[in-house]
C-alpha cells in the first residue's frame, strides 16, 4: 500500500513540473479560466430556462459561476460512480447561495432547484459522453490501443 501511495504522490508531484515553465503555465491558466467561465455561462443559460418556468428561480451570472465552482470542488471528493447524487447535492448547494430556500426541502423553490440540478447533471453527462464518442471516432484514439496500454501497465519512470 505504501509503495502505491508513494508512486501516486510522485506522479502527482511530477505533474507540477509544468509550473516551472512560465509560458506553459500562462497557457494553462488562460485555458482554465476560459473553460470554467464557459461552464459557468452554461449553468447561467440553463438557469435562464428554468427562470421561465419558475420566476422565483432567478440565478445571476455570478451565482451560476459560484455554483459551478462549488460543483467543481464537490466532485473532487470521493463519490459514487459518475458522481451521481453528489453532483446534484453540490449544485443545489451552489444555487442556495443565490436563491434563498433552494436547499430547503420544505421550500417551494426546492423542487425547481432539484430539477435544475438533475438537468444540469444529465447535460454534463451527455456532453462528456458525446465528446468521448467523438474522440473515439478520430484516427488518434482507438479502443484497441487503450486495451493494449492497460495490459502493458503504466509506463516506467525515466
Amino acid at each position: 500500500i505504501a509503495a502505491t501511495i508513494e508512486h501516486r504522490l510522485v506522479e502527482m508531484i511530477r505533474g507540477f513540473e509544468v509550473l516551472e515553465d512560465g509560458k506553459n503555465l500562462g497557457v494553462f491558466v488562460v485555458w482554465s479560466v476560459v473553460y470554467w467561465f464557459a461552464n459557468g455561462v452554461g449553468v447561467w443559460v440553463l438557469a435562464r430556462g428554468f427562470h421561465t418556468i419558475d420566476p422565483a428561480f432567478d440565478l445571476s451570472l455570478v451565482g451560476a459561476l459560484a455554483t459551478m465552482g462549488i460543483v467543481a470542488v464537490g466532485i473532487m471528493l470521493p463519490n459514487s460512480p459518475g458522481n451521481f447524487g453528489q453532483f446534484q447535492w453540490f449544485t443545489v448547494l451552489g444555487v442556495s447561495l443565490s436563491i434563498a430556500g433552494a436547499a430547503d426541502k420544505h421550500a417551494a423553490i426546492y423542487v425547481t432547484a432539484f430539477a435544475f440540478a438533475n438537468v444540469h447533471y444529465f447535460l454534463q453527462l451527455l456532453w462528456y459522453m458525446g465528446m468521448g464518442v467523438l474522440g473515439l471516432a478520430t484516427p488518434w484514439v482507438s479502443l484497441h490501443d487503450l486495451a493494449m496500454a492497460r495490459k502493458s501497465g503504466p509506463a516506467e519512470l525515466t
